[in-house]
């Protein structure tokens, strides 16, 4: 379950749905704040568009959990881990927004 919370009181505002089975093990938010990545024990690296709440792109590479998501601070590379010992670097798909 992927939850946004309010920063005022601490109230939940939205929750999403962020796998189908097993729990989400990493996830990582753009510096502007419009994108972010969730990976877990489904194997599957997702960006999500923050202000929609949707699902935008899905990789299916990893043969294991998926541990770790980063993407770089010019949003362009992602990189995932996961517990078989797989990293993977990804073209992130949304260019920066200063381009």
């Amino acid at each position: 379950m992927v939850t946004y919370w309010d920063v005022c009181d601490g109230s939940s505002i939205r929750d999403l749905e962020g796998s189908q089975s097993g729990a989400i093990n990493g996830m990582h938010i753009t510096q502007d704040g419009s994108h972010f990545v969730t990976g877990g024990d489904d194997k599957q690296v997702k960006v999500w568009d923050f202000m929609l709440g949707d699902i935008t792109h899905v990789g299916m590479l990893h043969g294991a959990s998926i541990s770790c998501t980063r993407i770089c601070s010019n949003n362009c590379i992602l990189v995932s881990a996961s517990a078989d010992g797989g990293i993977w670097r990804w073209k992130f798909p949304h260019p920066p927004s200063s381009y």
